[in-house]
């Protein structure tokens, strides 16, 4: 069994084979080859919680297992078995992991959804996710110009000089909310948000939106006008959103389900490219499957059992 830190995952695993690896899986959930198991909470006195979602892809199966504190962070570890044996094969520090896999089903979607020619990003919020889904974006459509907004100024000011230097794009930190998402083609929300973070009106015809933050139905970034607005919404999972997603829940509660423009992302991916007419808003809502992470985790253990990089853990040496 090997020990993967947050350094090995970073140097094995680039974003553009994250994209090909979530996109099997995805194919794999269409073709029921793989599972997913949606996440569950335990919640303790302190305010810490415990999360923890699973998933089977390839010859693998596993779980990532993470606890969170307001006050204090948050801690992310996944597990990797083998699924013809059951034997434990690797353990991963997983913050980075997540973010790249975070960043990869946006990769997806945008690939499926956004218009090939789109030039223009806007980017509501400026934290750990927000770099991951950059990265993705650019992988897959030209980017040639990036609008940055959150709240905290200082942060959106770094933000959008990492972007411009790590990307060799043009990244300005945006004066508000609207002047970030106004006019562009594709549009990210990965902030911690109650309420929405944008108003339907300011997202052009035939924009493409991935609302990647939050997992908490009791939290939304996208207002219920824009999804009413929107042509396709897709999801990860219908089964996991129905839990999770606030964006959709707070807009029609269980109901969503039934809506004529939303549909599971692989359902979209299994019928293959077919972009909506050019005036039509397309939505991704994210809230991450343990699929994902396995997917990409079993990549990351095979690119390192091959090159000799990790540190093995003698307690299950078989």
């Amino acid at each position: 069994m090997l020990l993967l830190t947050e350094s090995d995952v970073i140097d094995l695993l680039p974003m553009g084979k994250a994209i090909e690896l979530t996109r099997e899986a995805f194919f794999g959930l269409a073709r029921g080859n793989s599972q997913n198991q949606p996440r569950r909470r335990l919640a303790a006195a302190s305010g810490a919680i415990l999360h923890q979602l699973a998933g089977a892809h390839g010859r693998y199966f596993g779980a990532k297992i993470y606890s969170t504190h307001v006050r204090h962070g948050a801690w992310f570890l996944v597990l990797l078995y083998e699924a013809a044996t059951g034997r434990p094969r690797a353990l991963f520090e997983a913050n980075h992991l997540g973010r790249i896999r975070t960043g990869a089903a946006s990769g997806v979607a945008t690939d499926l959804l956004a218009a090939s020619g789109s030039r223009v990003l806007g980017v509501i919020g400026s934290g750990f996710q927000a770099l991951g889904q950059v990265e993705a974006i650019r992988a897959v459509r030209p980017i040639e110009r990036i609008r940055v907004w959150s709240r905290n100024e200082e942060r959106r000011r770094r933000f959008a000089e990492e972007c411009a230097q790590r990307f060799t794009v043009v990244c300005e930190a945006a004066g508000s909310a609207r002047e970030a998402v106004e006019g562009a083609d594709i549009i990210v929300t990965a902030t911690f948000a109650k309420d929405p973070v944008l108003e339907a009106d300011w997202v052009a015809p035939g924009a493409h939106i991935n609302a990647v933050g939050s997992n908490n139905p009791q939290r939304r970034e996208l207002p219920a006008g824009l999804l009413e607005r929107a042509a396709v919404i897709a999801v990860d999972s219908l089964d996991q959103a129905v839990l999770e997603a606030g964006d959709l829940l707070l807009w029609k509660g269980q109901e969503f389900r039934q809506a004529p423009n939303v549909t599971e992302l692989a359902t979209l991916l299994s019928k293959g490219p077919e972009r909506r007419a050019a005036h039509g808003i397309t939505v991704f809502k994210s809230v991450g499957l343990g699929v994902e992470d396995i997917a990409v985790a079993e990549f990351v253990y095979e690119q390192a059992l091959s090159q000799g990089i990790g540190i093995p853990l003698p307690l299950f040496q078989s």
